[in-house]
């Protein structure tokens, strides 16, 4: 009874293990084809420029919204120097965007 469930088991690993391959083969790439040559006589019509859209403020602005976000670090305890890196790392990250995203202000939570 024993060799007959593991030979089934073993058959189910396989069969799953084809299927997963056999998924993960490349597609192939979709053929190009031309556009159809507008007549001669009419005009081509040009993409209409987008209209302005409201926008969050550009950057350098002042943010009017505080954004709270909780970073998870090893603090404290045998890990602590990493914890240390960790936060120097996300300060530098905060610092490249100027600590905002969009009209947010980041303001990290230390946990």
């Amino acid at each position: 009874m024993r060799s007959k469930s593991l030979r089934l088991w073993s058959w189910l690993i396989v069969v799953t293990l084809l299927f997963g391959i056999a998924g993960c083969g490349a597609t192939p790439a979709p053929e190009a084809t031309q556009a159809p040559e507008a007549p001669e006589g009419e005009a081509t019509q040009e993409p209409a420029a987008e209209a302005p859209t409201a926008a969050a403020p550009a950057e350098g602005e002042g943010a009017t919204e505080v954004f709270k976000l909780g970073v998870l670090a090893p603090l404290s305890g045998a890990s602590a120097r990493t914890g240390d890196e960790f936060r120097a790392a996300a300060t530098m990250a905060f610092d490249a965007i100027d600590w905002q995203i969009g009209k947010y202000k980041i303001e990290p939570v230390w946990i």
